[in-house]
């Protein structure tokens, strides 16, 4: 949920699935999880 505008977004595949961004997306950003356990960006 966006804490600014209270617009609902499906985990999968971050289809907006409530408020007033109905039927828009977010962009996908490739992630890993290095050795650390830290989140970085995928490479």
């Amino acid at each position: 949920m966006c804490a600014h505008h209270s617009a609902l977004f499906r985990f999968e595949d971050g289809r907006c699935i409530e408020g007033l961004c109905t039927g828009a997306a977010l962009d996908g950003l490739a992630v890993e999880v290095d050795a650390a356990g830290w989140v970085v960006l995928g490479r």
